[in-house]
């Protein structure tokens, strides 16, 4: 599992991330893909708008990550 990899957006640049799921840096909205089973957290992982689709899909929580300024 990845860690979270987050690049710090300054006030005129544009938000960019690395997916833990397709390896590619993005630009942009990031989401959060989680999977529980019996109340043990299985996976976290970053993830860009293509593959949090798949993960919504797939059944899987997701949740956009809101990011402050």
């Amino acid at each position: 599992m990845g860690g979270m990899r987050l690049a710090a957006p300054s006030p005129m640049s544009i938000f960019v991330f690395l997916c833990d799921r397709c390896g590619e840096y993005r630009a942009g909205d990031s989401y959060r893909v989680v999977s529980n089973s019996d109340g043990v957290r299985l996976l976290v992982m970053i993830v860009c708008y293509g593959c949090y689709i798949e993960a919504s899909q797939l059944g899987l929580v997701t949740q956009t990550i809101e990011i402050s300024e």
